[in-house]
């Protein structure tokens, strides 16, 4: 009897087993699928509109990421520089530099290449010394999808640049 009671719990075993399999393989859809749906989805949603209506869409999409950016002092650096590139602040606020470029940034106060403004120290000066958190440069590289913040102390008007492509600027209003 106890022999027929274990072949049996095995079978409904091994019945769910192959059930669960089953259904997560078949139709539970993966990640993947969902991801790929949803781009399809507002892809097909796109299309729906005219050229002038999808571009005014994501240039509004666009701008609503920006402002809450703004809201929250966060600058995004890209392949094609900082975003947004002038942004206004008040004393004692926190502004994070988010790196989603494909290469290193190292934000830092002007005049490149010495990043004195914001400090009157250069970057030889204060990299690497404990007037490194009083200075407005990273000291360093930030890698793609991290990131580095400052504390704007002092009011005014302080340009900045990437220090590893100083073509890329921007300005922080402090009031």
């Amino acid at each position: 009897m106890g022999y027929k009671k274990t072949w049996l719990g095995l079978g409904i075993l091994f019945f769910l087993l192959i059930f669960t399999s089953l259904y997560f393989f078949f139709i539970f859809p993966s990640k993947k699928d969902l991801s790929s749906n949803l781009e399809d989805n507002f892809s097909s949603n796109l299309n729906n509109f005219s050229q002038e209506e999808s571009s005014q869409l994501i240039a509004e999409v666009t701008q609503e990421d920006n402002q809450v950016n703004q809201e929250l002092n966060i600058i995004v650096y890209t392949d094609k520089g900082f975003s947004p590139n002038i942004l206004k602040i008040k004393v004692g606020e926190k502004v994070i530099f988010k790196n989603e470029s494909s290469q290193p940034m190292w934000p830092a106060s002007d005049v490149h290449p010495n990043h004195s403004v914001y400090s009157g120290t250069t970057l030889f000066e204060h990299c690497g010394t404990p007037l490194e958190n009083s200075a407005f440069d990273a000291c360093r590289g930030i890698l793609p999808g991290d990131s580095w913040s400052f504390i704007f102390e002092k009011k005014g008007s302080w340009n900045f640049h990437d220090h590893l492509n100083p073509q890329y600027r921007g300005t922080i209003i402090v009031e």
